[in-house]
């Protein structure tokens, strides 16, 4: 049977611990609370063991079972639901120090200096890559979701993604090519035009800057058609 404490007991923590209490082949050792509110009485009539920070012993009741730092030393995992920062600080702080394995909630990061793990967890996307791994955060429901529908998606795609999106890029670079050519020598033209004209600078100024909205306005047109045609030729196929 595996030791489990869950070092958080809010909105993510609570569903946890109530989730995990149920399986038969883990012990919830108990659950950390950092702030002595309503929510550690609404732990203790679910049948939990209130842990806190040792330096917070004081601002809690006689109720709390004991220190976070404590009870980690009989622990085989930490489920770190505690509030978004904290997870890093207790990794540094206390988890690596004892060497135990965490998994940490979405309000983490695995980018930086504050990253908790390596890795992002996703059971649709790298199961497998979860192996082995001392410290794995796992991300919030919406970007699980999200995994579990683009995943199949781009296991499926692919390749015709990655040929549709340098398809776009090379259209992108014709446009501005386009553009800068055209621009050119349509501003030069307007001038000639104008000039002989004997229109005032602001009547050819204005002039200008409409004919080249117009005509970017149908460059962008031209461009989603295309863009649209690509798309559609390649679900298509």
């Amino acid at each position: 049977m595996k030791k489990v404490f869950v070092n958080g007991y809010g909105s993510i923590g609570s569903r946890i611990a109530k989730f995990i209490k149920e399986d038969p082949e883990i012990q919830v050792l108990g659950i950390g609370k950092y702030s002595p509110d309503e929510k550690v009485q609404h732990a203790l009539d679910n049948g939990f063991s209130v842990y806190v920070p040792e330096k917070k012993i004081n601002d809690f009741t006689d109720d709390i079972k004991g220190s976070i730092e404590s009870i980690l030393d009989d622990c085989d995992l930490v489920i770190d639901a505690s509030p978004g920062g904290y997870g890093y600080l207790n990794k540094k702080n206390i988890y690596e120090p004892k060497g135990i394995s965490a998994v940490f909630q979405g309000g983490e990061t695995i980018f930086g200096e504050n990253a908790v793990s390596d890795i992002l967890f996703n059971s649709r996307v790298n199961y497998a890559d979860a192996f082995g791994k001392k410290y794995v955060m796992q991300g919030s429901c919406n970007v699980t979701g999200m995994g579990r529908i683009l995943n199949p998606l781009r296991e499926k795609y692919a390749d015709r993604l990655y040929l549709l999106e340098r398809l776009k890029f090379q259209l992108d670079k014709c446009i501005c090519i386009l553009w800068t050519f055209v621009s050119r020598i349509m501003h030069q033209l307007l001038m000639k035009f104008m000039i002989c004209l004997r229109m005032n600078m602001a009547l050819q100024f204005f002039i200008l800057l409409k004919v080249q909205k117009m005509f970017v306005n149908l460059l962008n047109l031209l461009n989603s058609i295309l863009r649209i045609q690509i798309w559609y030729i390649f679900t298509l196929t």
